[in-house]
This record gives structure tokens, sequence and C-alpha cells, in this order.
């Protein structure tokens, strides 16, 4: 069964995106954030071409990719303050 997490996190810096379960599990390094909370965490390459979404469900971790044939995924940046 598919589960939707409850929050997503963006990770800002370009990602490696020949990671997958174990490598894309730096968030807990440099998010802060457990990888087992049910939250959501987007990784990005560098030319914004390719997206890889890492989430646990309950039973385990599920990796979900896009890329982009043509264009490139837009950042949004917030500032906090």
């Amino acid at each position: 069964m598919l589960s939707q997490p409850s929050r997503l996190w963006l990770y800002t810096r370009p990602t490696d995106m020949r990671c997958s379960f174990d490598g894309l599990a730096l968030v807990r390094q440099h998010l802060g954030q457990e990888p087992l909370s049910g939250h959501g965490f987007v990784f990005i390459n560098r030319r914004r071409t390719l997206l890889k979404l890492l989430y646990f469900d309950g039973d385990g971790y599920c990796v979900w990719s896009k890329r982009l044939e043509r264009g490139q995924f837009g950042v949004v940046v917030i500032e906090v303050g």
C-alpha cells in the first residue's frame, strides 16, 4: 500500500544521483532528520533534470525518481527570518 509522506524536505545541494537507499540516507547528517520519520526527502541533481524522493512507508524505504527529457525543475528559495 502506498502512503503519502507527512512532510517534504528539500535537500538544496546537488546530489550524486547514483545513490540509492543507503546513499540518500544522508538526510540524517545534513538535514538532521530521521529517515524513518515518515517524512519525504527530495534530492535534485546539479543540472536539475533528475529528482529523487526517499521516504519510509512503515514497511521499508521507497525511492521514487523522475527525469525530465526537456527543461529543468524549478527550485523555490524561501528565506526564513
